[in-house]
């Protein structure tokens, strides 16, 4: 098992990478980690960045995870960005008719 991170950047606000494997596994202890994002938003334009770019993993339960963020995202009236997606979660998006529920920048 490759443990995730969800790490805030310090130079930018607002801005995460997140970091490991998203699977099944370490999905779960992701997600109880929402509250840091939506508290750290960017309050200039009110938005989230989460940079992908280091997932060394990514299965159907990534997805899951970021549409669930996508989504309480939105309640808070704020907007999350995704970046440097693993291609994994792009064919599993693609495949699953829900990539365009996901804004990628």
């Amino acid at each position: 098992m490759n443990q995730a991170q969800l790490i805030a950047s310090q130079d930018t606000v607002g801005e995460f990478t997140l970091t490991g494997a998203l699977n099944f596994s370490t999905v779960e202890t992701l997600l109880p980690q929402s509250s840091s994002l939506w508290a750290n938003a960017n309050k200039v334009d009110n938005s989230i960045v989460l940079d992908l770019g280091q997932i060394t993993h990514a299965n159907s339960a990534g997805i899951a995870l970021l549409l669930e963020w996508h989504q309480q995202a939105q309640k808070q009236g704020q907007k999350l960005l995704i970046k440097n997606p693993h291609q994994a979660l792009l064919d599993i998006a693609r495949i699953c008719n829900c990539l365009n529920l996901l804004e990628f920048i």
